[in-house]
């Protein structure tokens, strides 16, 4: 898969605004993995819910140059939780530094 479409494919699922529960701790801006696992526990836990192929997580330790992930995504957000959740499985899997990745939180009154 090229980069640009894995991008653009990654942007629009993580942008699709299906509200959480009210009230949940919306974080804007640049964010850390650890930012973000440390302010949503929950994260953490459909992360370690998540099963990835094993040949995908094998296809991506193989990659011969570095990719920069851009991901856009709403703390409030059911999909970010569930998307960027298996996003952090699969590079924790992967455990390559060729994946290098950048968060940014939007606010779901702009989404």
């Amino acid at each position: 898969m090229s980069r640009p479409f894995f991008a653009a494919a990654l942007a629009i699922a993580l942008l699709a605004p299906v509200p959480a529960a009210p009230g949940q701790d919306e974080m804007v801006g640049p964010l850390t993995r650890d930012a973000l696992l440390e302010r949503h526990p929950d994260w953490q836990t459909v992360a370690a819910a998540y099963q990835p192929k094993p040949d995908s997580v094998d296809k991506l330790r193989a990659l011969a140059r570095e990719v920069r992930v851009e991901i856009y995504l709403g703390t409030w957000c059911s999909d970010s939780k569930a998307h960027v959740s298996a996003y952090f499985k699969v590079l924790e899997m992967a455990d390559t530094p060729l994946i290098q990745s950048a968060c940014v939180g939007v606010p779901e009154d702009k989404a």
